[in-house]
């Protein structure tokens, strides 16, 4: 459960901050530097620590196991593209795009003129699973 949003053409990804359990939440990273890459996945915590692992190793180390629930935008200055657990990456034409369980609603807010951040903060408006504070990364440091 968790909002990742990312836009390309201005090179920034946003994202909630809140992991949580049946009956507990913590703060936690959701979006992760992989050389000149951001990477923010959606799913279990430990799958995309696999994920990031693979990519960041210029994707030397054998394929991660993803589950069929994984997903991950991953914004480099080529552009952003959309991993799921077939490993294919898949380009992100329009340039921006949201994911997690308030995906759909940041990426309504993007299509309305929100930036990332803004998107994020309203999709924790009326998602349950996403929350806590709203972090924004830059594609360059």
């Amino acid at each position: 459960m968790t909002t990742i949003a990312a836009d390309a053409k201005r090179g920034l990804m946003a994202a909630d901050s809140m992991t949580s359990t049946s009956d507990s939440w913590w703060p936690s990273t959701k979006v992760h530097r992989a050389g000149d890459a951001l990477i923010g996945g959606a799913g279990e915590a430990a799958v995309i620590r696999q994920f990031v692992a693979w990519y960041s190793d210029g994707q030397r180390l054998p394929k991660p196991r993803l589950s069929d629930t994984f997903c991950a935008l991953v914004l480099n200055p080529d552009g952003l593209f959309y991993w799921a657990s077939n490993l294919v990456p898949e380009p992100i034409e329009r340039g921006y795009h949201a994911i997690g369980s308030g995906g759909n609603a940041a990426l309504g807010a993007m299509l309305a003129g929100a930036n990332v951040k803004k998107a994020v903060e309203i999709a924790t408006q009326v998602d349950t699973g996403s929350g806590g504070e709203v972090v924004l990364h830059k594609l360059k440091a």
